[in-house]
C-alpha cells in the first residue's frame, strides 16, 4: 500500500525537477508546474510544507542572483530589500524553532534546527555582497518568481477545499489537519 510519504517525495522529487527546468528555460510555467507538486504534497501530508519552504527559500535565493547580474553598484547592497529579507528569513526561523521547541535537545539543535538557520543566514550573507537593485526592482523580481509557484500551490488547495466550504464544513478540515 502506498504511504504518504512516498507522495511527498514524488511530488518534491518532480517539483525539483520543474525548478530546475524553470533555471535551464526561465520560463514561469515550470514554477507553476513546482507549485502545483507543492500543493498536491501538502494535500498527501502535512510535511509537503518543507518542501514548499525551500522552494521559498532558493527563490528568494535565485531573485538575488538574477539582481546580481544586471549590475555591481556597492551603493545599494544594504537596501529595505535586505531589511526586508531579514524580516522573513526572521520569521521562518522563528517559527522553526516554535516547531522544534517542545523536543528540543542537542541532537535535535544539530540536526534539524542548526542547519536551517545556517540556510538563511547564508542568504542574508551572500545578498549583502552579491544583491544588486532598488528596492522596487528587486521586489518586482522576486514576485515574478513567487507568484507563479504560489499559485500552483494553492490552486489543488482551494480546489480540494471547495467541497468543504459548500457544505460549511472548513472548520472540521482545520480540526482534522492541524489540531
Amino acid at each position: 500500500a502506498g504511504m504518504p510519504s512516498w507522495y511527498n517525495l514524488f511530488f518534491a522529487t518532480f517539483g525539483t525537477l520543474a525548478v530546475i527546468r524553470h533555471i535551464e528555460t526561465n520560463r514561469q510555467n515550470w514554477l507553476f508546474l513546482a507549485g502545483l507538486c507543492g500543493g498536491f504534497s501538502f494535500l498527501a501530508k502535512l510535511t509537503g510544507l518543507y518542501y514548499v519552504t525551500a522552494v521559498l527559500l532558493f527563490l528568494t535565493y535565485r531573485e538575488q542572483i538574477l539582481s546580481g547580474i544586471g549590475g555591481r553598484s556597492r551603493a545599494t547592497n544594504f537596501s529595505g530589500f535586505f531589511l526586508l529579507k531579514a524580516l522573513g528569513c526572521l520569521v521562518f526561523t522563528i517559527s522553526l524553532i516554535m516547531l522544534v521547541r517542545p523536543r528540543l535537545g542537542p541532537m535535535e539543535f544539530f540536526h534539524f534546527l542548526l542547519p536551517n538557520i545556517v540556510i538563511p543566514a547564508v542568504l542574508l550573507w551572500s545578498d549583502r555582497r552579491e544583491g544588486h537593485g532598488t528596492f522596487t526592482v528587486r521586489l518586482k523580481q522576486l514576485f515574478r518568481l513567487l507568484l507563479p509557484f504560489g499559485a500552483g500551490v494553492a490552486t489543488p488547495i482551494v480546489l480540494f477545499l471547495i467541497p468543504y466550504a459548500l457544505s460549511h464544513s472548513i472548520y472540521d478540515f482545520y480540526n482534522g489537519v492541524f489540531v
